[in-house]
């Protein structure tokens, strides 16, 4: 993943389908995930865990912006 692209210099990280990428990294845990329409990182619908669970955070996520 570039995030090299002077042209886009500051704007967020998306896909082709316009979700924006986040990261996680508190506590141990580390994720990559996508900003849902409530402001929360999270994994995509069809990713579970080997639980059975999904991981969803509302806070101490950061996103992605080109530099």
């Amino acid at each position: 993943l570039s995030l090299y692209t002077p042209t886009l210099k500051g704007e967020q990280v998306k896909t082709t389908a316009e979700q924006a990428l986040c990261t996680i990294n508190a506590s141990g845990f580390y994720g990559v995930g996508f900003v849902n329409n409530n402001n929360q990182c999270v994994q995509q619908p069809e990713v579970y865990w080997s639980n059975g669970n999904r991981w969803v955070f509302s806070s101490k996520w950061s996103d992605y912006k080109y530099r």
